[in-house]
């Protein structure tokens, strides 16, 4: 039998139950995978044809479409053959021999997943954020000056914290906020305590007034996590310490390339599963700048995308389950020279943060183009330091970036 159907389900964790049912009673025949091609006519899915047998089947073919022509219409197309035994309720990731084979020698080089050595987090969620998230356009010692609509409120600074808000950056990026975030709230021993009324009002009266205009509608959010919910507080209780003290990293959930950032002011974001943003918090020894050199490699970054939901556009997303099983090389704390090697990672991935930020707030030509090369130069001893970690060669590098199975022609005509 043979649907078209979403191919979401081949490789998010939800569709787990559903792989393990298909590749427990049948076999999988074929498979013409579209990727971001719409088939339908003013409509944006993302589909695949997906064609079963009853009977035992060793392997089926695949094919991935990235025009419609007159070749997918008379079935003169190219197809790759995958055992059936490779496929279970694992997600279904179709890459070719060669770079299934690269990415299994870089897993074997005694690694652990990423979830083991760090937490990935999602941001806050205040289920309100044109509310709590305000643009300043001025301020004075104590207090923030912004509108919303056709009213200026100010309030006090001391209970904001810096925000990321519809913010777009680049790989080794240095950002500043761009917004504030109301935070109602005191941190005690990595605890999140929300305001009294009467604290709230005595020590901000400003920010009360301001909320309270707009206590109807935050009255009507679902509030989560507390039994006797204050109607200011935040809509969930998640990530509330978070980001508190804490050195992490920040990447935009939907990219189409590694936008890995490191933060260590604290910078706060909202959003849930689907982003805007994550963020990476060690919970090891391994130091969160060389979690992000590995991240930033191109062979790492390909990983994700072989195993990511597309989108139209070239973006496909980096949510937590695409990320939490990367592979990361296991240093041995007791020996020095392993020791060694995740420090001079460190070393490397911080002179390339500092090098881009000196890039970056320079206007002159000549000397922009110094630093340039500089950049490059740092990006390539980065590189070249993770080959060694893994056992990579350039010639990896190059099978697994011209890898057609997973790399989509994205140019929509």
């Amino acid at each position: 039998m043979g649907y078209i159907v979403p191919n979401k389900f081949f490789i998010v964790k939800g569709g787990s139950a559903l792989r393990k049912f298909i590749s427990s009673h049948s076999s999988l025949f074929k498979i013409i995978h579209f990727g971001v091609t719409q088939v339908f006519p003013n409509r944006s899915t993302y589909t695949a044809i997906l064609i079963l047998d009853k009977n035992s089947r060793d392997k089926f073919q695949f094919t991935r479409i990235k025009k419609i022509s007159s070749e997918f219409i008379m079935d003169e197309i190219d197809y790759v053959s995958y055992d059936n035994a490779d496929f279970s309720e694992k997600p279904w990731v179709f890459v070719s021999k060669e770079t299934e084979a690269i990415f299994n020698k870089i897993k074997a080089a005694k690694t652990l997943p990423l979830s083991d050595v760090a937490e990935i987090t999602v941001g806050l969620q205040t289920s309100l954020d044109k509310i709590y998230i305000i643009e300043p356009h001025s301020e004075t010692e104590k207090h923030f000056k912004f509108r919303k609509g056709e009213t200026e409120y100010r309030i006090e600074k001391e209970i904001c914290k810096p925000c990321l808000y519809d913010l777009s950056f680049n790989l080794f990026d240095s950002i500043k906020s761009n917004a504030q975030l109301i935070f109602p709230y005191t941190i005690v021993d990595d605890k999140a305590e929300i305001f009294t009324e009467v604290y709230f009002q005595k020590n901000f009266p400003l920010t009360w007034a301001y909320m309270s205009t707009f206590k109807k509608a935050l009255s009507k959010r679902s509030i989560n996590g507390s039994k006797k919910p204050k109607w200011y507080q935040f809509g969930r209780s998640q990530s509330l310490t978070k980001f508190h003290d804490n050195m992490k990293l920040i990447w935009p959930v939907l990219s189409t390339k590694p936008s890995y950032i490191y933060d260590c002011n604290n910078l706060q974001f909202t959003g849930g599963g689907n982003g805007p943003y994550y963020s990476l918090i060690s919970k090891s020894e391994y130091s969160p700048l060389y979690l992000l050199g590995i991240l930033s490699h191109p062979i790492f970054e390909a990983m994700v995308k072989a195993g990511a939901s597309e989108f139209r556009g070239a973006y496909y997303s980096h949510g937590k389950q695409f990320l939490q099983n990367l592979p990361i090389r296991e240093i041995d704390w007791t020996k020095k020279d392993q020791k060694k090697i995740h420090q001079g990672i460190v070393k490397i991935v911080e002179q390339i943060i500092t090098a881009k930020q000196v890039w970056s707030n320079e206007y002159l030509l000549a000397k922009k183009s110094v630093l340039e090369r500089k950049c490059n130069f740092l990006n390539d001893k980065l590189i070249d330091a993770i080959n060694s970690l893994y056992g990579i060669t350039r010639e990896d590098i190059e099978v697994v970036l011209s890898d057609e199975m997973f790399l989509t022609d994205f140019n929509e005509e």
